[in-house]
């Protein structure tokens, strides 16, 4: 990559914290609401996905869907 080898660590806050959430599938999928459109902004973020899918990304004004191949 064509990026300073101090880069990253230049661009990383000073403190750091790590956020998990998992929540359980509901038993009656007729009561879920989903999230709202949202952005995440973190450096990484780590997407356990089931074998719904509803990811996406917007890209150039764009919508896609995201499809994650469950390992």
């Amino acid at each position: 990559m064509a990026i300073r080898a101090t880069y990253i660590h230049s661009t990383m806050p000073k403190s750091m914290s790590t956020n998990v959430n998992w929540y359980p599938p509901c038993p009656d999928p007729s009561l879920t609401m989903g999230l709202l459109p949202h952005c995440d902004r973190p450096f990484l973020t780590v997407l356990s996905q089931g074998d719904v899918s509803g990811l996406q990304a917007k890209h150039r004004g764009r919508l896609f869907g995201i499809h994650l191949d469950l390992i």
